[in-house]
């Protein structure tokens, strides 16, 4: 795997290697991931030079096989903090008899949620009583972590005619109309 951590959107490339231990020719090779959305493998090599297939490749004793897949990091995998994938590598023997060997890899995220708040108002200065004044508050996501269940809480008594608008990732702004109350947003 050519990364260290978990960022979504991030391509990674898994680099599966194969090596024929014993003393027979092994065939029928094949490499299987498990992760969902891998790719197909691609840059396949045998000892440096270039392979088509696996299905019509023979190993030879202490030859070495590598190929490539690429897979792009997910939000879910960002959130779940770990990615994990097995690869499994199938070769029958010249008796018939088929050989397994696996390997994972692990990818941890050492992402932390993060919150950030702000407040402000259109005034610095109020004159006389039943002045308006207009606040805004901004909770904005700054980690890369997806958060749920957000409470926007506002300690000032008497708001009336609070609007909640949400931005979300792509750009879309949604609204809602809230009248003397408590906001809470649960995604």
């Amino acid at each position: 795997m050519d990364k260290k951590e978990l960022r979504a959107g991030d391509l990674l490339t898994y680099t599966f290697t194969l090596q024929n231990t014993g003393d027979q020719t092994l065939q029928d090779l094949k490499i299987t991931d498990a992760l969902p959305k891998v790719s197909e493998l691609f840059g396949m090599e045998v000892n440096g030079q270039a392979v088509e297939k696996l299905r019509s490749l023979s190993l030879l004793p202490g030859e070495v096989l590598t190929a490539k897949a690429t897979y792009r990091v997910t939000q879910e995998d960002v959130d779940a903090g770990i990615l994990v994938n097995e690869a499994v590598a199938t070769a029958l023997n010249p008796q018939g008899e088929k050989l397994e060997a696996k390997d994972t890899a692990v990818l941890t995220g050492n992402e932390v949620p993060y919150l950030s708040i702000s407040k402000t108002s259109d005034k610095t200065k109020f004159s006389h009583l039943g002045e308006e004044i207009r606040f805004t508050v901004e909770a904005k996501n700054q980690g890369a972590v997806t958060l749920n269940k957000v409470l926007l809480t506002d300690l000032l008594p008497h708001l009336y005619d609070v609007k909640l608008s949400l931005l979300t990732k792509g750009g879309e702004v949604l609204t809602k109309d809230i009248k003397n109350g408590e906001v809470t947003l649960l995604s």
